[in-house]
């Protein structure tokens, strides 16, 4: 099956490959919780400040991105995604306090892993309807305005 995903890494020590893979899919572990979090609350659109606050959770326990210290630190960015991971972040951590994240369902994420490359968490896809299946919403719905054209033509 030729499927695609929106996607973020979750292993900043493997590099991506722009080959295809065979990956399998599996439910996410409690470890990658946050990052279905963050992948969920900023829109799933592949955001710079999205994978670095999920880099974050990951590699580091202190939920700040910094410049220049901790296991995860980068040296050289743009401020709007410093200040845009961190706002996630933040965010983030105001749920922790309330409700927790171990409260939240996130049966809807998986982890995409093949041996030696990159893993990444995606969201689960939602079923694309055939074109066979368009043709014929589409065609009934037609059938029905024209019933209704023809009755309100009728009783004028």
């Amino acid at each position: 099956v030729d499927d695609s995903y929106w996607s973020y890494c979750i292993e900043i020590g493997e590099s991506a490959s722009n080959s295809w893979w065979d990956y399998s899919f599996s439910p996410i572990s409690d470890q990658y919780q946050e990052a279905a979090w963050l992948f969920d609350n900023s829109g799933g659109s592949g955001t710079p400040e999205t994978q670095l606050a999920i880099w974050e959770v990951l590699n580091d326990d202190d939920y700040n991105v910094s410049l220049d210290s901790g296991n995860f630190y980068v040296t050289d960015i743009a401020d709007s995604y410093l200040i845009g991971a961190n706002t996630l972040l933040s965010s983030l951590q105001t749920v922790q306090n309330g409700v927790g994240i171990s409260d939240l369902d996130f049966s809807g994420y998986s982890v995409a892993s093949y041996n030696g490359q990159q893993d990444f968490i995606v969201p689960s896809a939602a079923p694309v309807p055939e074109p066979g299946t368009m043709f014929l919403l589409g065609s009934g719905l037609l059938g029905m305005i024209g019933i209704g054209r023809r009755r309100f033509v009728k009783n004028r």
